[in-house]
């Protein structure tokens, strides 16, 4: 007669949530400049897929860059290791975006106001579609 193994409960860190009301994470690193951009434009549309651009690409973070990765069949790879992301390039926005609209996802397009300036850190970016 094998016995089993007995199993502990496993205790999290209780964390409050941060101010846009998404849970902390114990032992996430700060968010970078341009991640707290997408950030903020995720909170500010609500249940949409943001289209961040980022250079010469729309990247998706994140939940948006699995389902990306799903709806577009785009490779998703992980910024810093460990965010969730996949891209289309710039020259391709209308293709993948009239995919994910004809599967029903609503989108919000977010753009580089301003061009690269090596002397800031980051590149000023608004939802504009």
């Amino acid at each position: 007669l094998h016995s089993r193994p007995v199993r502990r409960p496993i205790h999290f860190n209780r964390v409050s949530p941060t101010e846009d009301g998404t849970p902390a994470m114990a032992d996430s690193p700060p968010l970078t400049p341009m991640m707290q951009q997408f950030r903020d434009a995720k909170a500010q549309h609500p249940g949409m897929v943001v289209l961040f651009r980022n250079g010469d690409f729309y990247e998706l973070f994140e939940d948006d860059a699995e389902l990306g990765s799903k709806v577009l069949g785009i490779t998703l790879t992980k910024r810093d290791g460990t965010i969730p992301m996949a891209g289309v390039p710039v020259h391709k926005l209308e293709h993948y975006l009239a995919i994910l609209l004809r599967a029903g996802h609503r989108v919000a397009v977010c753009e580089q106001m301003e061009e690269p300036d090596p002397k800031k850190k980051i590149i000023h970016r608004e939802v504009n579609r």
